[in-house]
């Protein structure tokens, strides 16, 4: 990454540490810009796709509970993608305050968790949305002429398996992931 001090502004920043530079991402916050305007739109965006999203899973969650449908594979799969989805979008009201502040103010647990959860979430929707299409692909490639008997137990250890693994996986970020406090060295004019 070239640090030629063009990169302010931008989601990365160089700093001279000695006879060399250092680059650091800033992940959640834009330094230098030009207006607080840019800031409070994505706020508002990413506080409206929460809500959404927020409202959107729980009538899903709501729909499932309440459905008198065959209790599938694939529905147990998409239940389990609705909390993964939840769980995945608590972050975003976080992410909103980090934009408007344009500085980490949370401190180095929330820093290195809301990471953390992040990667987590959004790698289990991954692998949950895989086990969805290699069920998919199953039932149409297996057809039979009586209803296939769902084994919760295989659906319920796909899942724990799955955000078993992505939990472990993603630890190292949690420990190595961190704010840190820099100064500017150059203003935007």
């Amino acid at each position: 990454m070239p640090c030629n001090g063009e990169e302010f502004g931008h989601s990365y920043f160089c700093l001279p540490m000695g006879d060399h530079e250092k680059s650091y991402f800033t992940f959640f916050s834009e330094y230098n810009r030009l207006g607080h305007g840019a800031a409070i739109f994505e706020a508002i965006v990413l506080n409206v796709i929460f809500c959404l999203s927020l409202l959107v899973n729980l009538i899903v969650l709501w729909y499932m509970w309440r459905s008198k449908l065959r209790k599938t594979v694939t529905n147990y799969f998409v239940l389990n993608l609705v909390l993964a989805d939840i769980a995945f979008v608590i972050t975003a009201p976080l992410t909103a305050y980090i934009r408007l502040q344009a500085t980490w103010t949370l401190g180095q647990g929330m820093c290195s968790f809301v990471v953390y959860w992040i990667l987590v979430c959004g790698t289990v929707t991954i692998w949950l949305m895989t086990a969805i299409s290699i069920d998919r692909y199953t039932n149409v490639t297996h057809v039979t002429s009586s209803p296939a008997r769902v084994r919760l137990w295989k659906v319920f250890g796909i899942s724990f398996a799955i955000w078993t693994t992505c939990v472990l996986s993603f630890l190292p970020v949690s420990v190595f992931f961190f704010a840190s406090e820099t100064r500017a060295l150059k203003t935007r004019p």
